[in-house]
């Protein structure tokens, strides 16, 4: 499985942790889900999905496909997940901190 066989969706969920309180009235609270979905036939199937801090905002993928870069702005972390075979996912680093939101991601193609 790689990136041309792949999605990505993010759903908000009303969970409220208890740091996130002053946030309660806006629509971009809440935990988001990442979602990898299969599309076969035309019909789209849940493979994979990891749950990152609220208003996530930004993705990107590795140009070989294995790693997902997604952003919250309400945490300003970037997550970092590696993409099985299978398509499950799994956190593989910590989160980075980053001084501003993460609206939008770019990967490099080029090797620094």
């Amino acid at each position: 499985m790689g990136i041309d066989d792949i999605t990505f969706e993010a759903a908000s969920s009303k969970q409220i942790p208890r740091k996130f309180l002053h946030w309660a009235k806006s629509p971009f609270f809440g935990t988001s889900q990442v979602k990898i979905l299969r599309i076969e036939n035309g019909k789209a199937q849940l493979v994979g999905e990891a749950q990152v801090g609220p208003w996530t905002q930004g993705v990107a993928f590795a140009p070989d496909g294995r790693r997902i870069f997604v952003g919250t702005m309400g945490e300003r972390n970037i997550h970092v997940f590696t993409l099985a075979e299978d398509g499950k996912l799994s956190e593989s680093a910590p989160p980075i901190a980053v001084a501003g939101g993460s609206a939008s991601l770019k990967v490099s193609d080029k090797p620094r």
